[in-house]
This record gives structure tokens, sequence and C-alpha cells, in this order.
């Protein structure tokens, strides 16, 4: 009877440990697509992660330019620590505002709202930031007109 407890603990630490390396893996993975993602020279990454605890979870990662159309999209959707990215070529070329989706529904429209907000947050930011200091042409016009 110990026989049996011992090759079903070891089996079961044998599945945990292969759990950990998998995963290990898959985030070794999600690191290098997004590094490959960020090497665009000037636009916005944004990245939509919806996981709930038992179902399918997705991640969507793109990119655009200051424009908003988009330039890369990945998308990795599964269950499991064996899915990976894939390339969306059907969302390239598009604008984002084209691509949001009113009601999203399944966890890649979800994750693909999420990666849109973002970037569009990032593109109110700078626009904020572009706003807040006025450029240094405008203040030597004001300086000119001041009398010495």
């Amino acid at each position: 009877m110990m026989g049996l407890w011992g090759a079903l603990l070891f089996f079961f630490i044998g599945m945990w440990l292969c759990q950990i390396y998998f995963t290990l893996r898959q985030v070794k993975h999600y690191r290098q697509s997004i590094d490959e993602m960020k090497q665009q020279r000037a636009g916005f990454l944004g990245v939509g992660v919806q996981k709930n605890r038992l179902s399918i979870g997705s991640v969507v990662i793109l990119t655009t330019p200051p424009d908003g159309s988009i330039t890369r999209c990945k998308r990795m959707t599964g269950v499991t620590v064996f899915a990976t990215f894939k390339e969306v070529p059907e969302l390239i070329g598009k604008k984002l505002e084209d691509c949001y989706p009113a009601t999203p529904v399944t966890p890649e429209e979800k994750a693909l709202q999420i990666a849109i907000q973002q970037i569009d947050l990032q593109r109110k930011q700078l626009q904020r930031a572009k706003t807040a200091f006025p450029s240094t042409t405008a203040m030597e016009g004001d300086a000119k007109s001041i009398p010495t």
C-alpha cells in the first residue's frame, strides 16, 4: 500500500515541476514578444490581458505610430501553458477607432479593447504634455514684446 502512495506522490510532484517549467517557458516567450514589439521607433504599445479563473484567457499586444494605425498585432489565446503568440494580420493597417469592439463578448475582444484603451491613454498623456509646455518660439515672441 505504501508503494502506491509513494508512486502517486512522485507523480504529482513530477506534474507540478512540469507545470513550473512550462509556465517559466511561457513567461519567457511573453517577454520576448513584448521586447520584439517595443522595437518600433516611434509610437505606442498596448497590452490587453483578459483572464478568468477557469476559462480561456487572451492577451493582445498592439503597436501603433502616433497617427493611430495598427502596425503590429499579436494575440495569445488558450487555457494551457502551451499557448503562444500569433500574428493577427487582419488588424494591420486599420485605425484603432475601427477596431474598438462596442460590446466585447469573447476574451479576445475584451483583451483587444484593453490594449486599445492603453494606447488611447498614452496618446492623451502625450497630447497633455505637449500642450502643458509652450514651445520656445512662442515664449521668444512674448519676450520681444516687453520693453526694456
